[in-house]
C-alpha cells in the first residue's frame, strides 16, 4: 500500500480481511518511526485507532451472526416439551419483571 492510498482509507464499511491489511501496514510504518526516535504521525495513530474500532465492530458482528445461527439450528432441534419449558420460563421471568405473580 503507499502513503496517500494509507492517509485517504476509510475504515467504515470495510471488510475485515482489507482493514486488517491496512493495519499491519500502518503499524510497520509507525514500527518505522519509533525505531528512528521519531514521532509517529498523528494520522498514523489516528487511523491505527478508526481501523482497530472497525475490526472490533466487524468482529462483534460476525460473531453474533454466527451465534443467531448457532441458536436458530438449536432451537430447530428443540422438541415442543422443551420449548413450552423454555416458554413457561420465560413468561415467569418477564411476570416477574412486571411485579406480577408468576404463576397464572
Amino acid at each position: 500500500m503507499n502513503i496517500d492510498f494509507l492517509r485517504k482509507f476509510e475504515a467504515r464499511n470495510t471488510q475485515t480481511e482489507s482493514l486488517m491489511a491496512a493495519e499491519v501496514e500502518l503499524n510497520l510504518l509507525a514500527d518505522g518511526f519509533m525505531r528512528r526516535s521519531l514521532d509517529i504521525p498523528k494520522w498514523v495513530a489516528t487511523k491505527l485507532d478508526e481501523i482497530r474500532t472497525q475490526i472490533d465492530v466487524n468482529v462483534r458482528a460476525e460473531r453474533m451472526a454466527e451465534l443467531r445461527e448457532v441458536e436458530s439450528r438449536i432451537e430447530e432441534r428443540k422438541t415442543p416439551s422443551q420449548k413450552n419449558a423454555d416458554d413457561t420460563k420465560r413468561a415467569a421471568l418477564l411476570r416477574s419483571l412486571l411485579g406480577e405473580k408468576a404463576t397464572k
